[in-house]
């Protein structure tokens, strides 16, 4: 098995194997229908991006993201942070999902690891998407607010239940 492809389709539900240091890697296409793909799966996928580092104080990589497309592919990506312009993991995630011709987010996930140098235990956290990805999200497709947004192992919430008021609404009565 290769290791994990970065903002790139793994395949449909790409194989989950384990590092000799227990890391989750990617790689190799394996069939499965898109209703197989459990959360952990794609909370493991998210983790495996992470990659922090900070560049001229600017931290990258804090944050990592994971999406099933609408034609059950995987893409990932990570937060990118500079002094002009922040690009948020599910936003990295979801161009790369762009990239590759798909508009169409099925389920998604973002995930941060406290830093180790002040948690040695460096817990995992499921972060919900800020208010700018859900409005990206909606703005790629109208079919994505019926995205199932992870917000726990056993907790999925649809996008349009993040985006309150996301119907057009109706014209005044004149009076």
């Amino acid at each position: 098995m290769g290791g994990p492809v970065h903002g790139a389709p793994v395949g449909r539900a790409a194989s989950v194997g384990r590092s000799s240091s227990g890391a989750a890697r990617y790689g190799g296409l394996m069939p499965v229908s898109i209703g197989a793909m459990k959360n952990d799966e794609l909370i493991d996928r998210a983790e495996s991006v992470l990659n922090r580092k900070t560049v001229n104080g600017r931290l990258h990589g804090d944050v990592g993201a994971a999406l099933l497309s609408g034609k059950g592919d995987i893409y990932a990506g990570v937060c990118v942070d500079t002094p002009g312009w922040g690009l948020c993991a599910e936003r990295s995630a979801i161009a790369a999902m762009i990239t590759a011709g798909e508009y169409t987010v099925r389920t998604i996930v973002a995930v941060w690891r406290e830093d180790k140098a002040i948690d040695p235990n460096g817990k995992l956290h499921i972060l919900p998407p800020c208010g700018y990805c859900r409005q990206f999200m909606r703005d790629i497709n109208d079919d994505n607010l019926g995205t199932d947004v992870v917000l726990d192992r056993n907790k999925v919430i649809k996008l349009k239940d993040l985006l309150p008021h996301h119907e057009w609404p109706e014209p005044l009565d004149r009076r």
